[in-house]
């Protein structure tokens, strides 16, 4: 209930306080006394409304203007200068609140627009139809609620139905495809073969590399063997200057020996390298699939 209402620099109020009386209070006074600027101001202080600030007397100056209501236990006041404004309920000050009533104060306020009626309102209720009737009866009792939440729930459902379908469908999407890839564990199996015929190839590369080496190493010696002296060169003067060069040049020969019989295996060898890499381009060709089961890029 409300106890008490004071303006300041409000419309023709300087400082005024009204203190009403528990039941119906009468408000008299001539034409433009300002009884119509009370219900304004307790509107003002109330619903936020209205938004502008034509209401501030010309007299304020740099004053403020303000409207405080007393609800029983609770002071509510309404306070504007110019460009700054707010809310206080019992001295706690409310701002950024914007065209609504911060919560707290309307919770103390509890007033609806069909709590107030002006001069020129129609008779309350009796110039509107059956549907606008309910409708206010409605928020009066506070019904408005229970319709806003069957309606919040309805939409709910219908979202969650919607939500509920796609899933369905994703997961009969992704079934779909799990199925599409049956084949993943044979192509892992297929994969570590091929992994493993690759190092094979790598180790066979390796020996050829070492072939080419010990040929190239044959080659060599028998460039240096072609440059040795024969006997038909030597004179007999020379013998005996190059009998103790004759046991190295035995010694070298005996190396030749044994290095032509290592080329020579080595020259075994490399055949068998090759046909090896040939058998494991051929198996590799045949068992690699077009397309990399991993990333799909294109490997032949």
């Amino acid at each position: 209930m409300i106890t008490s209402i004071t303006l300041r620099n409000f419309q023709s109020h300087p400082d005024n306080t009204l203190d009403l009386h528990p039941g119906v209070n009468v408000i008299g006074g001539a034409s433009d006394s300002g009884k119509s600027a009370i219900l304004r101001a307790l509107n003002w202080n109330a619903n936020n409304k209205p938004n502008h600030d034509n209401f501030i007397s010309d007299f304020a100056g740099k004053e403020p203007c303000e409207v405080i209501v007393n609800y029983d236990d609770n002071e509510v006041k309404r306070y504007r200068r110019k460009a700054d404004q707010a809310y206080y309920l019992n001295g706690v000050e409310y701002k950024a609140f914007g065209r609504e009533v911060p919560e707290e104060i309307a919770e103390v306020v509890n007033m609806l627009d069909v709590n107030w009626q002006s001069q020129l309102d129609p008779p309350f209720l009796l110039s509107e139809t059956s549907g606008q009737v309910a409708s206010t009866l409605n928020r009066v009792s506070s019904l408005q609620v229970i319709d806003k939440s069957l309606a919040r729930t309805t939409s709910e459902l219908r979202k969650t139905k919607r939500d509920l379908e796609s899933t369905e469908d994703r997961i009969a999407m992704l079934e779909h495809e799990s199925l599409e890839l049956h084949c993943v564990d044979a192509w892992d199996a297929q994969l570590l073969k091929i992994e493993a015929r690759e190092e094979k190839l790598e180790s066979v590369v390796d020996d050829a590399a070492q072939l080419e080496a010990l040929i190239n190493a044959y080659a060599d010696i028998r460039i240096r063997l072609q440059g040795l002296p024969t006997l038909q060169s030597v004179s007999f003067d020379d013998v005996e200057a190059d009998v103790e060069s004759l046991d190295n040049i035995k010694a070298s020969s005996e190396e030749l020996e044994d290095l032509i019989e290592d080329c020579m295996e080595l020259t075994h060898r490399v055949t068998q390298a090759e046909k090896a890499v040939t058998d494991a381009q051929k198996q590799y060709s045949q068992e690699m699939p077009d397309e990399c089961p991993l990333c799909g890029s294109y490997l032949k």
